[in-house]
């Protein structure tokens, strides 16, 4: 765990949490917002380890959203994907969130160039992409999508152009929706 902590990545998407608050502040009305990861609570390490929940917001009416969070490099921004984890560690066969995430809402942004907030961000519907994935024929479907890690980490993910998975984003701002690519199939009925 002390490893993950010191990655480079790890360190910016937490520098970047303060910038993630004043995104969910801007669409609902936040009362709290706690991290899973940071708070003695076992309750709450527990949905962090073991649910892969990194954040609970409570809204002004008491109601609750539980989120996974991903911030990406300004560096990878013209991928315009959303990337969800595949194997945690390939070679172990070590499932990675998208097995094992139970959280409602899944936020993936790109930092801009300063690193002072987002050029483009995506909050999904986890339901919603899970059942996008199942329509469009599971998880043999959304192979075509798995990546190698070959820039940090060890575990490889799901890089799901955003136009692809566009009816399970709930909110977003990106100045347009990125083109589909055709090398990809989708079952849009």
């Amino acid at each position: 765990m002390k490893d993950f902590e010191q990655n480079e990545r790890r360190k910016a998407e937490i520098k970047a949490r303060p910038l993630i608050d004043a995104v969910y502040n801007k669409i609902w009305k936040v009362k709290n917002i706690t991290r899973a990861d940071q708070q003695s609570d076992e309750r709450l390490k527990y949905m962090d380890k073991y649910l892969h929940i990194d954040t609970i917001i409570e809204l002004s009416d008491g109601e609750h959203i539980n989120l996974q969070e991903k911030s990406l490099s300004y560096y990878f921004r013209d991928f315009n994907t959303v990337t969800l984890e595949y194997y945690n560690n390939p070679k172990t066969g070590e499932l990675g969130d998208y097995f094992l995430c139970e959280a409602q809402a899944y936020f993936c942004g790109y930092l801009n160039e300063n690193n002072t907030g987002f050029c483009k961000w995506w909050i999904l519907d986890m339901i919603k992409l899970r059942e996008l994935i199942i329509k469009n024929g599971g998880i043999k479907w959304a192979e075509q999508f798995r990546q190698k890690n070959i820039y940090s980490g060890k575990a490889d993910f799901f890089a799901f152009p955003v136009a692809y998975i566009w009816e399970s984003v709930i909110h977003g701002y990106s100045k347009v929706i990125p083109p589909v690519h055709s090398r990809y199939k989708i079952n849009v009925a």
